[in-house]
């Protein structure tokens, strides 16, 4: 498994490949970093998806890594910043958003204990912790989300 150093952008255990600077890649290492989390993994970044056996042993661990992972982000890239819409509508950009439509996402909702989502510029939505019926994550700034 490969690792994105949160201040280096750069892949842990692999040859010390520079990841590119993507946006998305950047922001989510700053946000990490905020938090004090050391390293990421990204799917897209960490999945060296040429190599079937690599791939495939990511399919069939990807449930453990969420369920043991620290925090995971959830960037939902087609849903606008809090205070823009009514985030909870039946119609809004966030229960319409594509992320919910992935097949793997279901795994980071279901085996993630914390879940963090993120609006298009990386603004913060809300959060889902395990347990915890209500949305209501405890913290001071996490918004809690409705049930769907």
């Amino acid at each position: 498994m490969r690792l994105l150093h949160t201040s280096k952008i750069q892949l842990i255990e692999v040859y010390g490949e520079q990841v590119p600077p993507f946006d998305k890649t950047r922001r989510c290492a700053a946000v990490a970093r905020r938090e004090n989390i050391q390293y990421i993994w990204i799917g897209t970044c960490c999945i060296d998806k040429t190599s079937s056996a690599e791939l495939s042993e990511a399919i069939n661990s990807m449930y453990r890594w969420y369920n043991k992972d620290q925090i995971c982000y959830a960037y939902l890239c087609d849903v606008e910043p809090v205070g823009t819409e009514d985030i909870f509508g039946n119609d809004s950009s966030f229960r319409l958003s594509r992320w919910f439509t992935r097949g793997w996402t279901l795994q980071e909702l279901i085996a993630a204990r914390h879940v963090r989502f993120y609006a298009r510029d990386w603004s913060f939505l809300g959060s889902k912790k395990q347990g915890d019926e209500q949305g209501d994550g405890g913290d001071d700034d996490d918004q809690g989300l409705p049930g769907r």
